[in-house]
């Protein structure tokens, strides 16, 4: 036991005594493990990069919110033409200016006709209507310029209520009081017609209208005069208040009126309407055109364009 000690401590001392040789050898060769030397240096440490912000989430546009598309204006509806009559009777014969000075007016041309099928007046035409009024009737003249309409000896033939087949005629609706302007739909005012030239040479009115008793008869009592000129034609026309409310009378059971209380007095309205057949040869249309408010039921006397106000 003593022997194993003593031989491990030998061991430890030669190791120690070795160790030490080998240091101290070294030292004397001069080779020492050199030590780094760190050079100073002016140069800042860098800085580091700065953490970057993060871009922060656009925030999203709203969509915008369109405009509301425009309701469109409604179309004014169409108005009849006040006309203001002054009272007076001027004779019945050629159109003669000065007797008509003062009297309502009404022009009738391309830029207000109504259209019925055929299309508007030809370019060039033009009906001028005047009108007076006194105690014993209406009076209306017409000066027409026309480049197209015509007429034919063959209108001498024919029948006096076939106006459809004659050449250039006016067709002149009449609602007094404005009575009829509430009848149902489809319903006709007081249709009156003549010819440019007339019958045999003698201008005659006819009453032109379904489901008045004893239709399509000449009335007599209406006065009138037409005269053919270079540039169209003329008519000069007077119709009795007896005559035109007495007729009317007639009209009113076909329609579900009761009466009419019209009188002719300062004040009183009477709605017109002029429909124009222009011929260009017997039973051949060039055009045809009325005062009317509405292009399809220009009979109506809801559609009449012209409202005369006796003064």
């Amino acid at each position: 036991m003593n022997k194993k000690r003593l031989i491990v401590a030998v061991v430890a001392v030669f190791v120690l005594a070795f160790s030490v040789a080998l240091t101290a050898c070294g030292s004397s060769n001069g080779y020492e493990t050199p030590v780094a030397t760190v050079e100073p240096t002016d140069e800042p440490a860098p800085t580091p990069d700065p953490t970057p912000t993060a871009i922060p989430t656009p925030t999203p546009i709203p969509t915008p919110t369109p405009d509301p598309t425009p309701t469109p204006e409604p179309t004014p509806a169409p108005q009849p033409a006040d006309v203001a009559v002054a009272y007076g009777r001027p004779a019945i014969g050629p159109f003669v200016e000065d007797d008509w000075a003062g009297a309502g007016t009404f022009t009738l041309d391309r830029s207000n006709a109504a259209n019925r099928g055929l299309g508007f007046t030809t370019e060039g035409t033009e009906l001028n209507f005047h009108f007076m009024w006194n105690a014993e009737g209406l009076s209306v003249a017409g000066v027409i310029t026309d480049p197209v309409g015509v007429v034919t000896a063959d209108e001498l033939q024919m029948g006096v209520f076939n106006q459809y087949n004659r050449s250039t005629f006016i067709q002149m609706q009449v609602d007094l009081g404005r009575t009829f302007a509430e009848a149902p739909t489809g319903i006709r005012s007081v249709f009156y017609s003549w010819t440019v030239y007339g019958i045999h040479h003698a201008p005659t009115i006819s009453l032109q209208d379904m489901g008045i008793p004893d239709n399509e008869r000449i009335v007599t009592a209406f006065d009138i005069y037409t005269v053919i000129t270079e540039e169209g034609w003329t008519f000069t026309l007077f119709m009795p208040w007896d005559e035109l409310i007495a007729t009317q009378a007639l009209r009113l059971p076909t329609m579900a009126i009761e009466s009419c209380d019209f009188e002719p007095v300062a004040g009183n309205v009477i709605g017109m309407n002029f429909h124009y057949e222009q011929r260009m040869a017997l039973g051949a249309n060039a055009s045809r055109f009325s005062s009317s408010l509405c292009d399809a039921l220009f009979f109506e006397p809801q559609s009449h364009g012209i409202l005369l106000t006796l003064e």
